[in-house]
């Protein structure tokens, strides 16, 4: 059958649950009222019935033996379906011509079970995306993705599952890469913190560390030996001092031992001049020798000093290379999400729902998620993947519209009238059953 866009001229029930007698010539949108009980479900239950087959006896108003649903579309074709305690028979005929397999038609023809705006419009955030990717099939453009990933040295993509979306496949790799980005990032700013609690860790000296760790590789060894020099220096000094204070002793001990018992005087004497030349030794001596121990300690004071400052430089340097990495790496990751968020651009740049895409189990327009946009957006884009899902038969029922609040409820209308659908909608009121149609 070739595509139509076919849509339901006349519908006539006989003896179908609630309803005994009725005939209704749809409009564009035809509106069922009336309080519970008042046959409204039986009028859109015998409809579907019609679509999804099967021989629901249940159907059959209580006690009658036959019961009938005829849709007659405006191409002329007629669908009946008959139904007794015993079952139903479903039957299309066009002209005086009958099809052998009439089940087989109206699945190719007609999908009215399943493009229900409303309930895509109250469906949940996970829902809503299920459907839209329902109808969005798309292939998962696998060679292109793993070209993007081995430029970057990543590991290869796995074809994913069947029952996965090619869109929430990519997301998933778009999501992993945002993970990483966000540790690396993180990373990189705790580098950065270290970095500069280094760098206030660095104190004012007198002297130029820089010069004095450069010169410390040539020059170490005759530092060293300017230091071992200036020790043993040390060391003649206080062996010479040894010898002349033993030498000294001796010639007291030795003149105290002449005049010890005939000059007393003389003895004291000696005494005094001894120890006014050790004064004066030693005053010499210390002119000599505490400036080397001050110098060794200068000296050694700023080894230390450079040293350290030196090391605090190196780690800064190190995390300074792996802040430039890791900074780097964050790159990647941007180029990678931008790359991948590309192509899934250029897989559904062609939809007939603009602007529309699916990002972390949930649908944007726009940018905007679906819950933030105002009614009328709302409903037209249930409107819009109704009419996307729809077959050759423009024909939705939707039952219960009294979940909608009035200004939901005008938005549909509006939307409906414009459409290109034809819809059959009930809503619960107060009053008998009432049949409104609109063209």
């Amino acid at each position: 059958m070739p595509n139509e866009n076919l849509t339901i001229k006349q519908i006539k029930l006989a003896n179908i649950m609630g309803i005994a007698d009725l005939d209704i010539s749809p409009g564009r949108i035809t509106e069922i009222t009336g309080r519970n009980g008042s046959g409204k479900t039986s009028i859109i239950e015998a409809i579907k019935s019609i679509f999804k087959g099967g021989t629901d006896a249940t159907l059959l108003r209580n006690g009658e033996k036959t019961g009938e649903t005829v849709i007659v579309l405006d191409n002329e074709l007629i669908i009946s379906k008959t139904i007794k305690p015993s079952g139903a028979k479903l039957d299309i005929f066009k002209g005086r011509e009958k099809f052998a397999k009439p089940q087989t038609v109206l699945d190719a023809m007609a999908d009215i079970l399943s493009i229900n705006p409303v309930a895509f419009f109250t469906a949940s955030k996970k829902e809503r995306a299920k459907i839209l990717l329902e109808i969005l099939p798309l292939e998962f453009p696998i060679e292109k993705i793993n070209t993007l990933l081995s430029k970057y040295e990543r590991e290869k993509a796995p074809e994913p599952p069947e029952d996965r979306h090619a869109i929430e496949a990519i997301q998933a790799i778009i999501s992993n890469e945002f993970d990483e980005r966000t540790g690396i990032n993180r990373a990189l700013k705790e580098k950065e913190s270290s970095i500069n609690q280094l760098r206030e860790t660095l104190v004012e000296v007198d002297f130029d560390a820089d010069n004095l760790a450069a010169s410390l590789t040539q020059r170490e060894a005759r530092k060293q030996a300017m230091i071992e020099k200036r020790k043993e220096r040390v060391d003649n000094y206080t062996k010479e001092r040894n010898d002349k204070l033993d030498n000294a002793r001796q010639e007291y001990e030795k003149a105290i031992a002449e005049i010890e018992n005939k000059y007393t005087a003389a003895k004291e004497s000696v005494k005094q001049e001894y120890d006014d030349n050790i004064s004066k030794m030693d005053k010499s001596f210390d002119s000599v020798y505490q400036p080397l121990i001050e110098e060794i300690s200068t000296l050694q004071a700023q080894i230390k000093a450079a040293g350290g400052i030196i090391k605090t430089k190196e780690l800064i340097k190190q995390y300074t290379d792996e802040t430039a990495n890791l900074a780097k790496q964050s790159e990647i990751c941007t180029e990678i999400i931008q790359a991948l968020e590309q192509i899934k651009m250029e897989m559904v740049q062609n939809l007939p729902i603009p602007g529309l895409e699916i990002k972390e189990g949930e649908i944007y327009r726009d940018g905007v998620p679906f819950d933030r946009l105002n009614t009328a957006q709302k409903v037209q884009i249930s409107f819009d993947i109704s009419k996307y899902k729809a077959k050759d038969l423009k024909v939705v029922c939707v039952d219960g519209l009294e979940c909608l609040d009035s200004e939901t409820y005008e938005a549909f209308k509006a939307n409906a009238a414009t459409s290109g659908l034809q819809l059959i909608v009930t809503r619960v009121t107060d009053t008998d059953l009432k049949i409104e149609t609109s063209k």
